[in-house]
Protein backbone atom coordinates (compact mmCIF):
# COMPACT_ATOMS: atom_id res chain seq x y z
CA UNK A 1 0.00 0.00 0.00
CA UNK A 2 1.24 3.59 -0.79
CA UNK A 3 0.28 6.01 1.28
CA UNK A 4 1.10 9.98 1.00
CA UNK A 5 1.00 11.88 4.11
CA UNK A 6 0.90 15.89 4.07
CA UNK A 7 1.01 17.60 7.62
CA UNK A 8 0.35 21.23 8.31
CA UNK A 9 2.13 22.17 11.67
CA UNK A 10 2.39 25.52 13.64
CA UNK A 11 5.71 26.87 13.20
CA UNK A 12 6.57 28.10 16.97
CA UNK A 13 9.64 30.50 15.79
CA UNK A 14 12.80 30.50 16.80
CA UNK A 15 13.90 29.88 20.35
CA UNK A 16 13.82 33.01 22.74
CA UNK A 17 16.46 32.00 25.71
CA UNK A 18 19.45 30.65 25.28
CA UNK A 19 21.18 28.05 26.97
CA UNK A 20 19.45 24.34 27.73
CA UNK A 21 15.61 25.05 29.95
CA UNK A 22 16.65 23.83 33.65
CA UNK A 23 14.65 20.75 33.12
CA UNK A 24 16.50 19.22 30.65
CA UNK A 25 19.61 18.35 32.44
CA UNK A 26 22.84 16.84 30.40
CA UNK A 27 24.18 13.20 31.00
CA UNK A 28 27.96 12.36 30.95
CA UNK A 29 28.96 10.13 27.89
CA UNK A 30 30.11 6.84 29.22
CA UNK A 31 28.63 3.13 30.65
CA UNK A 32 26.14 4.88 32.45
CA UNK A 33 24.95 7.58 29.62
CA UNK A 34 21.68 5.49 28.94
CA UNK A 35 20.70 4.84 32.26
CA UNK A 36 21.24 8.73 32.50
CA UNK A 37 19.08 9.77 29.76
CA UNK A 38 16.43 7.87 30.98
CA UNK A 39 16.48 9.42 34.12
CA UNK A 40 16.60 12.51 33.19
CA UNK A 41 14.53 12.41 30.29
CA UNK A 42 11.58 10.90 32.37
CA UNK A 43 12.17 14.13 34.81
CA UNK A 44 12.25 16.11 32.05
CA UNK A 45 8.82 14.74 29.93
CA UNK A 46 6.14 16.63 32.02
CA UNK A 47 7.52 19.75 31.31
CA UNK A 48 7.89 18.83 27.44
CA UNK A 49 4.27 18.04 27.18
CA UNK A 50 2.77 20.91 28.74
CA UNK A 51 5.14 23.54 26.41
CA UNK A 52 7.33 26.06 27.34
CA UNK A 53 7.37 29.47 26.02
CA UNK A 54 9.99 30.30 27.61
CA UNK A 55 12.09 28.38 24.82
CA UNK A 56 9.30 28.14 22.11
CA UNK A 57 8.63 25.01 22.87
CA UNK A 58 4.37 24.07 22.06
CA UNK A 59 2.58 21.81 23.59
CA UNK A 60 2.65 17.93 23.37
CA UNK A 61 -0.46 16.95 24.69
CA UNK A 62 -2.39 17.78 23.89
CA UNK A 63 -0.95 17.95 20.23
CA UNK A 64 -2.71 20.33 17.82
CA UNK A 65 -2.37 19.85 14.58
CA UNK A 66 -3.92 22.18 12.11
CA UNK A 67 -4.35 19.35 9.36
CA UNK A 68 -3.44 15.80 8.19
CA UNK A 69 -4.44 14.57 4.90
CA UNK A 70 -3.46 10.99 3.69
CA UNK A 71 -3.65 9.95 -0.24
CA UNK A 72 -3.09 5.92 -0.70
CA UNK A 73 -3.03 4.09 -4.11
CA UNK A 74 -6.53 3.92 -5.33
CA UNK A 75 -5.50 0.47 -7.05
CA UNK A 76 -5.56 -1.12 -3.49
CA UNK A 77 -9.19 -2.88 -1.58
CA UNK A 78 -8.77 -0.26 1.37
CA UNK A 79 -7.78 3.62 -1.13
CA UNK A 80 -9.06 6.06 1.31
CA UNK A 81 -7.94 10.13 0.81
CA UNK A 82 -8.67 11.16 4.43
CA UNK A 83 -8.45 15.13 5.33
CA UNK A 84 -8.19 15.48 9.05
CA UNK A 85 -8.93 19.35 10.72
CA UNK A 86 -7.82 20.58 14.16
CA UNK A 87 -7.26 17.71 15.39
CA UNK A 88 -5.95 17.04 19.15
CA UNK A 89 -3.88 14.23 20.13
CA UNK A 90 -4.31 13.34 24.17
CA UNK A 91 -2.51 11.08 25.87
CA UNK A 92 0.90 11.34 25.11
CA UNK A 93 1.88 12.50 28.65
CA UNK A 94 1.24 9.25 30.25
CA UNK A 95 4.44 7.45 28.28
CA UNK A 96 6.61 5.48 30.42
CA UNK A 97 10.54 6.20 29.00
CA UNK A 98 11.52 3.01 29.26
CA UNK A 99 14.78 2.40 26.70
CA UNK A 100 17.32 4.83 25.50
CA UNK A 101 20.45 3.69 23.20
CA UNK A 102 22.91 5.93 22.26
CA UNK A 103 25.55 5.19 20.00
CA UNK A 104 28.05 8.11 19.60
CA UNK A 105 29.91 6.99 17.02
CA UNK A 106 26.91 7.22 13.91
CA UNK A 107 25.20 9.92 16.18
CA UNK A 108 22.41 7.84 16.57
CA UNK A 109 19.66 7.50 19.14
CA UNK A 110 16.89 5.16 19.79
CA UNK A 111 14.17 5.76 22.81
CA UNK A 112 11.15 3.73 23.35
CA UNK A 113 8.19 4.56 24.85
CA UNK A 114 5.04 2.41 26.02
CA UNK A 115 1.85 2.35 27.78
CA UNK A 116 0.17 4.73 25.81
CA UNK A 117 -3.09 4.69 25.21
CA UNK A 118 -3.60 7.91 22.75
CA UNK A 119 -7.34 9.92 21.66
CA UNK A 120 -7.58 11.40 18.36
CA UNK A 121 -10.48 14.30 18.68
CA UNK A 122 -11.17 15.98 14.54
CA UNK A 123 -12.95 17.44 12.12
CA UNK A 124 -12.69 14.88 8.67
CA UNK A 125 -13.28 14.32 4.72
CA UNK A 126 -12.95 11.17 3.64
CA UNK A 127 -13.87 9.43 0.26
CA UNK A 128 -12.49 6.66 -1.38
CA UNK A 129 -13.59 2.02 -0.49
CA UNK A 130 -12.39 0.35 2.71
CA UNK A 131 -12.26 -3.48 1.49
CA UNK A 132 -13.71 -2.70 -1.72
CA UNK A 133 -17.12 -1.14 -0.10
CA UNK A 134 -17.32 3.07 -1.26
CA UNK A 135 -17.33 5.33 1.55
CA UNK A 136 -18.11 9.08 2.06
CA UNK A 137 -18.33 11.89 4.44
CA UNK A 138 -17.48 14.51 6.20
CA UNK A 139 -17.95 15.17 10.07
CA UNK A 140 -16.38 14.84 13.46
CA UNK A 141 -14.16 11.70 14.12
CA UNK A 142 -13.07 10.46 17.41
CA UNK A 143 -10.26 7.58 17.28
CA UNK A 144 -8.59 5.47 20.41
CA UNK A 145 -5.45 4.05 20.10
CA UNK A 146 -4.45 1.79 22.74
CA UNK A 147 -1.67 0.15 24.54
CA UNK A 148 0.80 2.01 22.14
CA UNK A 149 4.58 1.70 22.10
CA UNK A 150 6.32 4.16 20.06
CA UNK A 151 10.26 3.67 18.94
CA UNK A 152 11.95 6.70 18.18
CA UNK A 153 15.02 7.08 16.33
CA UNK A 154 17.23 10.27 15.76
CA UNK A 155 20.20 10.91 13.52
CA UNK A 156 22.12 14.44 13.67
CA UNK A 157 25.28 15.96 12.86
CA UNK A 158 27.89 18.53 14.34
CA UNK A 159 28.12 21.58 13.26
CA UNK A 160 30.09 24.40 13.92
CA UNK A 161 29.33 28.14 14.73
CA UNK A 162 31.15 30.60 16.38
CA UNK A 163 33.90 28.04 16.83
CA UNK A 164 31.46 25.75 19.09
CA UNK A 165 30.19 22.64 18.05
CA UNK A 166 26.08 22.11 18.02
CA UNK A 167 23.72 19.94 17.23
CA UNK A 168 21.42 19.33 13.99
CA UNK A 169 18.95 16.60 13.77
CA UNK A 170 19.10 15.04 10.52
CA UNK A 171 16.25 13.02 10.27
CA UNK A 172 13.76 12.13 13.41
CA UNK A 173 11.46 8.78 12.44
CA UNK A 174 8.83 7.15 14.19
CA UNK A 175 7.58 3.75 14.34
CA UNK A 176 4.92 1.67 16.72
CA UNK A 177 3.33 -1.16 17.30
CA UNK A 178 -0.39 -0.91 19.03
CA UNK A 179 -2.97 -3.41 20.38
CA UNK A 180 -6.44 -2.38 19.42
CA UNK A 181 -7.67 0.85 17.09
CA UNK A 182 -11.21 1.94 17.29
CA UNK A 183 -12.79 4.79 14.87
CA UNK A 184 -16.40 6.63 15.15
CA UNK A 185 -16.83 8.62 11.96
CA UNK A 186 -20.11 10.69 12.41
CA UNK A 187 -22.18 11.43 9.25
CA UNK A 188 -21.25 9.42 7.11
CA UNK A 189 -22.96 8.64 3.48
CA UNK A 190 -24.66 12.24 4.56
CA UNK A 191 -26.07 11.27 7.56
CA UNK A 192 -27.17 7.46 6.55
CA UNK A 193 -26.93 5.94 10.29
CA UNK A 194 -28.01 2.71 9.05
CA UNK A 195 -24.75 2.71 6.07
CA UNK A 196 -22.23 4.47 8.85
CA UNK A 197 -22.23 2.26 11.23
CA UNK A 198 -21.87 -0.89 8.73
CA UNK A 199 -18.60 1.19 7.40
CA UNK A 200 -17.73 2.05 11.17
CA UNK A 201 -18.10 -1.40 12.23
CA UNK A 202 -16.61 -2.81 9.37
CA UNK A 203 -13.67 -0.64 10.02
CA UNK A 204 -13.61 -1.46 14.01
CA UNK A 205 -13.37 -4.87 12.56
CA UNK A 206 -10.33 -4.79 10.39
CA UNK A 207 -9.09 -2.47 12.78
CA UNK A 208 -5.11 -3.51 11.95
CA UNK A 209 -5.67 -2.55 8.03
CA UNK A 210 -7.34 0.36 9.21
CA UNK A 211 -4.48 1.15 11.27
CA UNK A 212 -1.89 0.82 8.56
CA UNK A 213 -3.84 3.45 6.81
CA UNK A 214 -4.08 5.95 9.74
CA UNK A 215 -1.03 5.25 11.70
CA UNK A 216 1.80 6.28 9.37
CA UNK A 217 0.48 9.58 9.08
CA UNK A 218 -0.50 10.24 12.99
CA UNK A 219 3.20 9.21 13.97
CA UNK A 220 4.73 11.41 11.11
CA UNK A 221 2.65 14.79 12.66
CA UNK A 222 4.02 13.45 16.70
CA UNK A 223 7.51 13.62 14.77
CA UNK A 224 7.73 16.54 13.28
CA UNK A 225 6.48 18.34 16.44
CA UNK A 226 9.05 16.37 18.61
CA UNK A 227 11.59 17.52 16.26
CA UNK A 228 10.47 21.21 16.31
CA UNK A 229 11.11 21.00 20.39
CA UNK A 230 14.44 19.17 19.82
CA UNK A 231 15.57 21.99 16.98
CA UNK A 232 14.38 24.82 19.07
CA UNK A 233 16.46 23.57 21.95
CA UNK A 234 19.94 22.13 19.99
CA UNK A 235 20.10 25.92 18.32
CA UNK A 236 21.56 27.60 21.16
CA UNK A 237 23.34 24.77 23.26
CA UNK A 238 26.43 23.95 22.16
CA UNK A 239 27.24 19.78 22.42
CA UNK A 240 29.77 20.19 25.28
CA UNK A 241 26.28 21.46 27.23
CA UNK A 242 24.55 18.74 26.49
CA UNK A 243 26.80 15.35 26.54
CA UNK A 244 29.28 15.87 29.58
Amino acid sequence: MINHFAVLVLNVGLISASGLPPWIKPCKVGPKFDECSIKNGKFAMPYIMKGDPKYQVPTMDPLFIPELSITEDQSKSIAMNITLRNTEIRGLRNSNFVSSKYDAQRKHFEWVFDNLDLQLFSDYKISGKFLLLPIVGNGHTTITIKDVKLMVYIDYKTEKRNDEDYAVIKNLDIKYTTKRLTINLENLFNGNRELGNNINGLMNLNWRELNNSLGPGVTKAIAIYLKQVLDNILKTVPVKEIFL
